[in-house]
């Protein structure tokens, strides 16, 4: 069985809970242990490696800011 952690993205109109690989997290430089909110660059960087690696893709009718790979 694979470790993986649940992170939300999005706003209060849209949340999005992703399943994320504890492996992918120590590729983006993330601690698995981090609670809270991650840094700006941080996540978008891993927003940004995170549509190379999913199993699905999410993509709203809004802007840029609201699609995000799950």
């Amino acid at each position: 069985m694979k470790n993986e952690r649940i992170f939300c993205f999005g706003r209060p109109i849209i949340d999005i809970t992703a399943s994320i690989n504890d492996e992918f997290l120590k590729e983006v430089n993330i601690n698995e242990n981090l609670q809270g909110k991650i840094p700006k660059k941080k996540m978008e960087k891993l927003l940004k490696q995170l549509s190379k690696k999913a199993d699905y893709l999410f993509v709203s009718a809004g802007g840029v800011e609201v699609n995000v790979a799950i």
